[in-house]
C-alpha cells in the first residue's frame, strides 16, 4: 500500500512520455518512480539517461541506472561478449548434435532428444554468463542420466512410451531453470523473473521458427529448380533442423536480453489481447452446449481440444497476472482473468466427467490414466488461482497473493512430468 503521506503528489505525464524532470521531482517517492516505470517502461529508460546528466550525484538515479542500464563504462563489452558466447554455444552444440544424430535413425533420435537439446543449449547459455563449478557438475550428471534413460526406452509405439517422451521433454526445462535460479528456488521474485523470460522467449522463438521455415522452403525450392540431384533433400532438412534446434533457443534469449528486456513485453500484451476473446468463446460454448444438449462424452477429439484449451488459458492467466503493475488502479483486466478462470474451471469439470465416463465405458488405458492425472492437477491449480483472486478483487489482499499461487504450484507440474516420464512406463510395463 502506498503511504498516505505521499498520495498528494501527482505524477506528471506529457503525451504518455515520461520526462526527466518528472523523475527528478519524484526522487523521494520510490512508489511513484516504480509506477512511472511500470506504466511507461521505454519512456522511463530514456528519461532516466537524461535525468542522470542533470543529477549525476543522485544515489537514487544510480540505483535505477544499475537496474536498467547496466554498469557504466561497459557498453562495448556488453555488446561483444554475447556474440562470442552465442557463437561458441551454437558451434559446440551443433557439432555434438550432428555427430550424435548421425549414428541413429532420425525417426528414433529426434522425438527422444530434441527437447533435451533445446533445454541443454539454454542451460549452457545461462551457465556461460555465470559460471559455477557445482552447478556445471549437476548439469552434466542430470543430462547424462537423462540421455541414458532415453536411450534404453523401448522403441515402441505404445502410449506409455509416447507419454514418457512428451513429459521428459517438458521436465527437461529444469536444466536451464536450475542454472538460472541456482540457490533462489524458493524466492518468488526469482521464479517470476524466470517465467517472464520464458514467455518472451517463447514468442520470440515462435517468430524465429516461422522465419526459419520460410528460409528452408525457399532453399529447397531453389535447389529443386537447379535440379541439383547430388544434394539430398533429407540431408539439407536434417542439417537445417540441427542448426535450428541449437540456434533458435539461444538466439531467442539473446534477443530478449539485448533488445526486448525492459523495453517491450510481448507475452503479456498477447495474453491481455486474447483473454477477452477466449472468455467470449468459452462462454458461448458453454451456453450452446447447455441449450442444444450436446454430449461430448463420446467425442475423443473434444477432449484433446479442451485439454489444449486449459493449458492455453492457464498461460494467458499467468502472464496477465505477471504483467500487472503492483500499484495500478485498473481492474477490468483482473475481472476478465477471473471470469476466464471461472468459465474454464467449468469446462475442466466437464472434461473430468467426460474422462470418467470413458473410463467406465471403454476401460482403463495408459493414455487415459495420464490425461486424467493431468486434468486433476490443472483443476486443482485453477481452483487455487480462482480462490486467490477473490480476496484480491475485494481489496483485502494485493496481487502478490495470485503471483505466489502461480509460483508455488510449479513444482507440482515438474513432479508430475518426472513421474510420468521416468516411472509410469515401468508401472504399466511399457504398454
Amino acid at each position: 500500500m502506498i503511504p498516505h503521506s505521499h498520495s498528494n503528489k501527482k505524477l506528471r505525464f506529457d503525451g504518455m512520455k515520461v520526462k526527466p524532470q518528472v523523475i527528478i521531482d519524484n526522487l523521494d517517492e520510490p512508489h511513484h518512480l516504480e509506477k512511472l516505470y511500470q506504466d511507461e517502461r521505454t519512456g522511463f529508460v530514456t528519461a532516466l539517461a537524461e535525468a542522470l546528466k542533470v543529477r549525476p550525484d543522485s544515489q537514487v538515479l544510480r540505483v535505477w541506472e544499475a537496474r536498467l542500464l547496466g554498469a557504466p563504462g561497459h557498453v562495448n563489452e556488453r555488446n561483444v561478449k554475447p556474440f562470442r558466447t552465442i557463437l561458441s554455444i551454437v558451434t559446440i552444440t551443433f557439432l555434438l548434435l550432428t555427430i550424435s544424430s548421425s549414428h541413429f535413425d532420425a525417426e528414433w533420435y529426434y522425438p527422444r532428444y530434441t527437447g533435451l537439446w533445446v533445454s541443454l543449449s539454454m542451460a549452457i547459455y545461462f551457465w556461460i554468463h555465470r559460471p559455477d563449478t557445482r552447478v556445471g557438475a549437476y548439469l552434466i550428471i542430470v543430462t547424462s542420466l537423462t540421455v541414458i534413460y532415453l536411450g534404453v526406452l523401448p522403441n515402441t509405439s505404445s502410449d506409455s512410451v509416447l507419454m514418457a517422451l512428451v513429459h521428459i521433454s517438458g521436465a527437461s526445462v529444469v536444466l536451464p531453470a536450475m542454472v538460472f535460479l541456482r540457490r533462489r528456488w524458493l524466492q518468488t521474485d526469482a521464479c517470476i523473473e524466470l517465467l517472464e523470460r520464458a514467455g518472451e522467449w517463447f514468442v520470440i522463438c515462435s517468430l524465429l521458427v516461422l522465419g526459419g521455415s520460410v528460409f528452408t522452403a525457399f532453399t529447397l525450392g531453389l535447389y529443386e529448380i537447379m535440379d541439383l540431384e547430388q544434394i539430398e533433400e533429407e540431408w539439407i532438412i536434417r542439417n537445417i533442423g540441427n542448426v535450428g534446434i541449437v540456434t533458435i533457443p539461444v538466439v531467442g534469449m539473446y534477443l530478449y536480453d539485448s533488445i526486448f528486456r525492459d523495453k517491450l513485453s510481448i507475452a503479456p500484451v498477447l495474453a491481455r489481447t486474447f483473454s477477452p476473446l477466449f472468455l467470449l468463446m468459452i462462454s458461448s460454448y458453454l451456453i450452446i452446449t447447455l441449450f442444444q444438449g450436446y454430449s461430448p462424452f463420446y467425442d475423443r477429439q473434444f477432449l484433446i481440444i479442451l485439454n489444449g484449451l486449459l493449458l492455453v488459458v492457464l498461460g494467458m492467466t499467468v502472464y496477465s497476472v505477471l504483467a500487472r503493475p503492483l500499484y495500478s488502479d485498473s481492474r477490468w483486466s483482473d475481472w476478465i482473468s477471473f471470469g476466464l478462470l471461472t468459465a474454464t474451471l467449468l469446462i475442466n469439470v466437464l472434461v473430468l466427467v467426460a474422462i470418467t465416463f470413458r473410463w467406465y465405458s471403454f476401460g482403463i488405458t495408459p493414455n487415459r490414466m495420464v490425461i486424467t492425472g493431468l486434468n486433476i492437477i490443472v483443476f486443482v491449480h485453477f481452483v487455487w488461482l480462482t480462490a486467490s483472486y477473490v480476496p484480491y478483487l475485494m481489496g483485502r489482499r494485493k496481487i502478490t497473493i495470485v503471483r505466489k499461487t502461480i509460483v508455488s504450484y510449479l513444482p507440482i507440474y515438474f513432479g508430475w512430468a518426472m513421474v510420468i516420464g521416468f516411472l509410469f512406463p515401468l508401472f504399466v510395463n511399457f504398454e
